[in-house]
């Protein structure tokens, strides 16, 4: 049971490892992309021009405010995943919980 359930952990652990990770694939070199909803694409910051000191505006005149990067609910799956495979990995190695 326990064995099933680090499986499980684990394949969670890797979506949002994914889905965290892949926020970073819209990093160029020179820094974050904005997504402009109206128009369905994505822009280099430094391309836009700044609207006031939060938000920028679009070559088509649309507001976007920039992407927050705060803590998510992602960040703390991630953060019980992890936990649950090493406190689960130690059960299992120690023989406080029999393995099959």
């Amino acid at each position: 049971m326990v064995i099933g359930a680090l499986v499980i952990a684990a394949l969670i652990l890797l979506m949002f490892v994914a889905e965290v990770g892949s926020g970073w694939v819209w990093r160029g070199g020179h820094g974050a992309f904005v997504y402009c909803r109206p128009c369905d694409q994505r822009y280099p910051c430094e391309d836009l021009q700044m609207a006031d000191r939060v938000g920028f505006v679009c070559p088509n005149g649309h507001y976007n405010e920039p992407p927050d990067h705060g803590f998510s609910l992602g960040t703390l799956t991630i953060a019980t995943c992890a936990a649950f495979l090493a406190v689960a990995g130690v059960l299992l190695v120690t023989g406080v919980v029999p393995s099959p």
